[in-house]
């Protein structure tokens, strides 16, 4: 997993990234500026886990290129596809 915090790359990426994103188009140009410096960036290898069921997260994830398979672990132990988003 890559992960580039807010420090490491100008707000303007981040704008840029968020009006080109579905939940951009919902926003304004003043919106997007606003949550742009909040963005951190990471990049997720196959296999890779953004989120684990139970955990708590307070971030807005935006995927910007590619897939993400939602998944539950049955009591098998085999992950089940839930969702591709």
């Amino acid at each position: 997993m890559n992960t580039t915090n807010d420090n490491d790359y100008p707000t303007q990426v981040g704008i840029e990234l968020l009006k080109h994103s579905v939940l951009g188009e919902e926003l304004s140009e003043q919106q997007c500026a606003v949550l742009a410096p909040l963005i951190r960036i990471q990049g997720l290898e196959r296999g890779d886990f953004l989120l684990h069921e139970g955990n708590k997260d307070h971030a807005i994830h935006v995927i910007v290129k590619g897939q993400l398979e939602v998944v539950k672990q049955t009591g098998a132990g085999e992950w089940a596809l839930l969702h591709v988003l």
